[in-house]
Formats: C-alpha cells, structure tokens, sequence
C-alpha cells in the first residue's frame, strides 16, 4: 500500500473510531447467521446490484448508505427523526438484534452503525465478509423501498 492509501486509511479510522466511541463487535459470517436464527434482522448495506446477485437468506436491503449522509463530505447524518423512520418502515426497532452486513466497503458499515446508535440501538453487531449465496428453501430476502433521499449540501474543494 502507498503512503498515501495508509495515510487515507489512518485518517479514515481515526475519524470513525472517534465518531463511534464505544466498541464495535465484529462478528464472522457463521455467527451473523446464528443471531438471524434467534431472530436478528441482517440488515445488508451493500449496493442493491450487489444484494440481487446474491445475499445472505432473510437479509434486508435498503441500497447503500448514501441516503444516511446529510453532506457529500461524509461525516454528517441526516436528522435522527428520519432514520428512525425509515428504518423503523424497514423493521428496524429499538429491541430487535441487528447485524449490519457489508463486503469491502468496510465504511458503509460504520455509517450504518453510527445511524442505529444516533436513534437508541446501540448493540448492533457487524460482519464483514462474504455472504452466502441464496438458497431456494431459504426465507426470502427483503428489499425495502429505498427511503427518500435528505437534500444534500454540495461543498465545493477549496483550491
């Protein structure tokens, strides 16, 4: 990796690990299955392409996260009162187990996580990894209907 991937790496993580400030519990793919099987929602965040070619059984999509930032800098949420709609339109409720799903876009998760905890639900767990393919006995999947997007503030690069 250059210096300069390292360095957007370390910045990245630095911001993240301090937006979140409490632990974050990663978990293997076998794991975020048991938990649906106890009845966590597996909330998939990966792009709706990505979730149509295939998703782990019973997941919800609601696209990618982009919809859950308030700027295109990246760091800001939409207010809480339109997450929690919007999530919870999706059955995503204070008191339900959620498992965040993301493959190589590690940061899509973070997002993900930080809008749970912004509305109360702070024990969401996150796997990274690659899901299994649908099976055709499997409980279907769920793609909700992707929530209106908040108006987006450009901000211009200064030069």
């Amino acid at each position: 990796m250059s210096g300069f991937g390292f360095d957007i790496v370390h910045t990245a993580v630095s911001y993240w690990l301090g937006a979140l400030s409490e632990p974050v519990l990663m978990i293997s793919r076998d794991d975020m299955m048991q938990a649906a099987r106890r009845g966590a929602l597996i909330w998939d965040v990966r792009s709706r392409e990505a979730f149509g070619r295939e998703h782990a059984p019973g997941a919800l999509s609601l696209g990618g996260v982009d919809w859950l930032l308030a700027d295109n800098c990246g760091g800001n949420l939409i207010p809480a009162s339109v997450i929690e709609d919007a999530l919870g339109q999706a059955g995503i409720l204070q008191g339900r187990p959620v498992v965040i799903y993301a493959e190589q876009r590690a940061v899509d998760a973070f997002v993900a996580l930080r809008a749970l905890r912004s509305i109360g639900i702070c024990d969401a767990q996150v796997c990274l990894g690659d899901p299994a393919p649908a099976s055709p006995t499997a409980e279907p999947a769920r793609v909700a209907t992707e929530p209106s997007m908040a108006p987006r503030v450009e901000h211009p690069i200064d030069a």
